[in-house]
């Protein structure tokens, strides 16, 4: 059930630029989209209680998942608090969210048993050493 105004997030100005709509901009810096997609990753007592953008990067960070800018500096509750909105930052903390949903729902294991089941493969050789490696792994 997404809002209506939240269904087309973007708008086109007099100028032909297209631009996020000022109440998508609220939500990403209120904090309250990034709490309530990480506690339904997560999951968990530590995560019921999320409140800001600095709960979530702790969570996340627990969890082995940092959210880094691309030149690797560590997005701040500032970062994604400022106004104008820095996209850079809620770039980092979306990617870093993906990166935690994908950790929670697929591991080496998983990825291992389930090409088993359909080949053959030299576990010495071909065994996958991360999470990248496996889902190359399970694509050939």
């Amino acid at each position: 059930n997404i809002p209506e105004d939240l269904r087309d997030p973007f708008y086109i100005d007099q100028y032909e630029q297209e631009h996020i709509k000022p109440p998508v901009i609220k939500l990403l810096l209120s904090s309250e989209l990034y709490c309530r997609v990480c506690s339904l990753i997560l999951k968990g007592d530590q995560v019921a209680t999320l409140q800001g953008h600095q709960s979530v990067i702790q969570a996340l960070s627990r969890k082995g998942i940092y959210v880094m800018e691309s030149d690797d500096t560590p997005v701040t509750d500032a970062d994604l608090s400022q106004a104008p909105i820095k996209m850079s930052a809620h770039m980092a903390m979306v990617d870093a969210l993906m990166m935690a949903y994908t950790v929670e729902m697929i591991s080496i294991e998983k990825v291992v048993a389930s090409v088993k089941r359909f080949s053959t493969f030299s576990a010495s050789k071909e065994l996958p050493y991360d999470l990248e490696d496996a889902m190359v792994f399970w694509i050939n």
